[in-house]
């Protein structure tokens, strides 16, 4: 604002200079404001900014083995018990309970595998064992029988076996001729 000898005052923003102000540099600063030929001076103070805190940033998962490990042959993976915890940059933990994925295990292979636990690019890890399925004994099912070559006798005349063939038929497909007893 200009205040004028005959005590008027006018708002001025045109033909007014300011200097002196480096929003850059730290601590007091004296400012100039000059109009028409008057000078006048101000004190400003610049301090630093403050910036936010980063967002913390996920660094790993870590997991809680499920309670079953051990699997025969067929069996579903069982998950029950399986904790999945992310880590963050700054230290917290928080515990995930969707949007991870398990892969690797195959209830047909027979051995130790790995499953692993992935969220957000991030990945753990844990052991199973499958074992090998026991397979029952096959059990007998029916027999095949093919007549003997001589199917037709005169009182009296004795059985001739000759061609005569008896294949039993397992409950695991195989077959298997018979040839005595």
């Amino acid at each position: 604002t200009a205040v004028y000898s005959d005590g008027t005052s006018k708002e001025v923003t045109e033909d007014c200079t300011v200097s002196g102000y480096d929003p850059q540099k730290m601590g007091e600063q004296s400012v100039k404001v000059t109009f028409e030929n008057i000078t006048r001076f101000f004190t400003v103070t610049v301090t630093e900014k403050e910036e936010p805190a980063p967002e913390p940033t996920l660094t790993e998962i870590k997991v809680t083995v499920p309670e079953k490990t051990e699997y025969i042959q067929g069996e579903e993976l069982d998950l029950t018990g399986l904790t999945v915890t992310a880590v963050y940059s700054d230290g917290t933990e928080k515990e995930i309970t969707e949007g991870y994925t398990v892969t690797g295990y195959d209830a047909n292979a027979a051995g130790e595998q790995t499953i692993t636990v992935t969220y957000e690019g991030k990945t753990a890890d844990f052991k199973v064992t499958v074992k090998k399925a026991e397979v029952p004994a096959p059990i007998l099912t029916e027999i095949k029988v093919t007549a003997p070559e001589k199917t037709e006798y005169t009182q009296g005349e004795e059985l001739d076996l000759t061609g005569l063939t008896v294949t039993a038929v397992y409950s695991d497909g195989t077959e298997k001729e018979i040839t005595e007893g």
